[in-house]
């Protein structure tokens, strides 16, 4: 069956899921039934919004999803309070929670007002609800976050709700950084 690539800009309130019989929306709603089947590379929970790669492709899924390849995933976040350089430096250090070691790889502070900041945050292994346990056991609360980037791939200006085909040659080349490291079994 030939392989599909669809980058999905994932509402607020949208689960990401291919079945669940207690969601209202999940993100394969938004496609066709006509389409071959996709389904989500990796997650973003109900209350987060952005970038999400839709495929039916599971050696792509596996290379952006397995901690080991290091896959930059960055995301724009607004928290409840001031977010200082120590804080910063703790969220780079990380911290345990639940049994997992939970950490950034980068983050700033892109704007303050009176009682919030909102980050701008890397990560290459996401766990479940990774930023927001995080920040919260830090104190400080996530009011929303959205993933903007997957590697070299960009949300852009893609509305909620929308979604764009785009070719498995650029889809590698913008998540893995070069078409040449498919595998053999990929041609």
């Amino acid at each position: 069956r030939p392989r599909v690539y669809f980058i999905f800009h994932k509402p607020k309130g949208v689960t990401t899921t291919v079945k669940d019989n207690f969601a209202p929306k999940k993100v394969v709603d938004f496609f066709s039934k006509k389409e071959v089947k996709v389904f989500p590379v990796g997650r973003l929970d109900k209350d987060s919004s952005g970038l999400l790669i839709l495929t039916n492709d599971g050696n792509l899924c596996y290379r952006l999803t397995h901690p080991k390849f290091q896959i930059e995933k960055e995301y724009l976040l607004w928290v409840k309070g001031n977010i200082t350089k120590d804080i910063l430096d703790k969220l780079k250090e990380g911290i345990k929670d639940r049994g997992d070691f939970l950490r950034v790889n980068s983050a700033v502070v892109v704007k303050r007002d009176k009682c919030r900041s909102k980050l701008r945050v890397v990560v290459c292994e996401g766990k479940k609800r990774h930023l927001r346990r995080l920040l919260g056991r830090l104190g400080f609360p996530v009011l929303t976050l959205k993933r903007v980037r997957v590697g070299n791939l960009k949300l852009g200006k893609l509305k909620p709700g929308k979604f764009k085909k785009i070719s498995a040659e650029l889809i590698y080349k913008l998540t893995l950084g070069n078409w040449s490291k498919r595998t053999s079994k990929d041609n």
